[in-house]
């Protein structure tokens, strides 16, 4: 459910109104409706913890390269770094189980790899060890493969903004560029406002839960060509129309969605309702609606294994 479904639910039971398009949204009328909305979504989302936050992320390692900008945005999670091994020449089968990054918070260690020359050929290998400084994620070994890494992590942002990958723009779109030709790098808010839809530093999303998902993080963007330039290349060659996110702690444009699963978005609606109809004999009514959806969504993240954070033993001393 797109923000301008959910604001237009919210309108027509709050006064009665049928918005037909996102201009018809007069935000002197119709401001405290997106208001309530968007604090809504934050409240419920910064009052439950780590229960709706959890991601997953990939990045492939560059070879010779000991340093990325971090895949993702948000918060590592516990051990929540895997890296794939390389399939030995002449083996078939089923790959290499995973295998967890040792934490390292010997920064030093991982400067002085990166800064001495005569290290960096023998300290070439499959890595086994991480560490995160001034948003960096840094790698030891230097890989010497194209490394698959899983990031399990707890995203910050609560809303998503959308789009979708268009027809190449000259070497855009595919594997080994740096380039995405996406279909806008702007659009208007309730306002009318022209703002960024994409930012230098943000992280994109493409194609998410896809076999050909990846991490892009925005480097410059060409507002009239409608390009992306990434840190890095990409990895997989993308068609027209697959999916682009970018995370963000507002709902601020027609086709923006909350960071949760579809079959949960009626909840901020029934709970922006309950807010707008303070006096109103209906209240109560929304009250009970967004309480039950809560506990919905609640109970059905505290389902999963993972879902709440754990307490673990990382070393023991005697």
């Amino acid at each position: 459910m797109q923000y301008l479904t959910m604001l237009q639910q919210i309108i027509l039971v709050k006064n009665g109104t049928i918005i037909n398009s996102w201009s018809d949204i007069n935000p002197s009328l119709y401001n405290k409706f997106a208001l309530e909305l968007n604090n809504c979504l934050q409240d419920t989302w910064l009052g439950h913890s780590s229960l709706f936050r959890q991601r997953v992320a990939t990045m492939t390692c560059v070879i010779g390269q000991s340093s990325y900008d971090m895949p993702f945005n948000g918060e590592l999670k516990q051990d929540g770094l895997l890296l794939q091994p390389i399939q030995p020449a002449g083996i078939t089968g089923n790959p290499p189980p995973q295998v967890k990054l040792r934490y390292s918070i010997d920064t030093e260690k991982f400067f002085m790899n990166q800064q001495s020359p005569g290290m960096s050929a023998t300290n070439q290998g499959q890595p086994s060890e991480y560490t995160m400084f001034n948003n960096q994620l840094m790698l030891l070994l230097i890989p010497d493969n194209p490394y698959i890494l899983t990031c399990l992590y707890f995203c910050k942002n609560w809303a998503l903004s959308n789009g979708t990958v268009q027809t190449a723009h000259g070497s855009s779109n595919v594997s080994g560029q740096n380039e995405l030709t996406v279909d806008r790098t702007q659009d208007v808010d309730i306002y009318g406002n022209v703002q960024n839809l994409y930012n230098i530093g943000d992280i994109i999303y493409i194609n998410y839960g896809s076999n050909n998902f990846e991490t892009g993080v925005v480097n410059a963007i060409d507002y009239t060509n409608n390009v992306l330039s990434f840190v890095g290349n990409l990895t997989f060659n993308h068609s027209s129309g697959e999916a682009i996110t970018v995370e963000r702690q507002t709902l601020t444009f027609a086709t923006d969605t909350p960071n949760l699963p579809m079959e949960h978005h009626n909840t901020f609606v029934y709970g922006a309702l309950y807010r707008l109809l303070n006096g109103d004999s209906r209240q109560n009514i929304y009250a009970e609606y967004y309480n039950t959806a809560i506990q919905n969504l609640v109970s059905n993240t505290k389902n999963t294994q993972s879902a709440c954070d754990a307490i673990r033993f990382v070393r023991c001393g005697w």
